[in-house]
């Protein structure tokens, strides 16, 4: 141990384990420190410890089954929040979920959760932390909080074909927003501004989309 003007510093002799709580105790000067995580993740160490390359990430509905999956490796405790979609802050039920491989937190349930709002809420240096699924793939209205979504159930057809290129750079990818793309008076689709422009197409909207490869 190192004493410092601003700072102890501390030697281990053992590598810390990420997602495990370390304390500093001392019953004859009454001390209770939680060491914090610091800037211990943003290491080559701590990259290659604890990669994840797996693709199953989020929430996942498959035969009637709802699996979820967030990396975290920091995390000492994870918990999938299922709350109220009209009110995010109301907390219906609070699942443990079980620390895996890399860090990462599953928990798994024999329901199909299907347009269930989520969170998670994670304890991270002695705190606890709500936060929406980086990985969800739908969310309530400005993000507070992540739906479940069947992907099977959205009835989405076959993935459209775009045309092949001899190198990648050739590619041109546009950033659509759904009402900007649609509310001008001469786009031609009928529910201007909203997702229902996209559902139901006159004969400019099909024009203009096959330009984009998106029809």
């Amino acid at each position: 141990m190192k004493i410092m003007e601003d700072r102890t510093v501390l030697h281990m002799t053992e590598e810390l384990e990420s997602g495990v709580r370390y304390r500093i105790l001392s019953d004859e000067e009454d001390l209770d420190i939680i060491i914090e995580i610091g800037e211990s993740p943003r290491s080559p160490e701590f990259e290659e410890k604890y990669y994840y390359d797996g693709n199953d990430l989020g929430a996942v509905c498959e035969n009637s089954r709802t699996n979820f999956a967030v990396w975290t490796p920091v995390a000492e405790e994870a918990y999938v929040l299922l709350v109220d979609t009209a009110n995010t802050d109301i907390v219906l039920e609070r699942l443990p979920m079980k620390r895996t491989e890399k860090g990462v937190y599953r928990f798994s349930t024999i329901r199909s959760l299907h347009e269930a709002a989520y969170q998670y809420e994670v304890l991270i240096n002695g705190d606890y932390h709500q936060t929406a699924d980086p990985y969800a793939v739908s969310s309530t209205v400005n993000g507070h909080a992540s739906v479940v979504i069947d992907t099977q159930k959205l009835g989405l057809g076959k993935p459209v074909s775009l045309p092949a290129f001899s190198s990648p750079v050739d590619a041109v990818i546009y950033e659509v927003h759904m009402r900007d793309f649609s509310a001008h008076y001469k786009s031609g689709m009928y529910q201007k501004g909203k997702f229902g422009a996209w559902t139901k197409m006159g004969k400019k909207q099909r024009s203009r989309l096959s330009r984009f490869n998106l029809y």
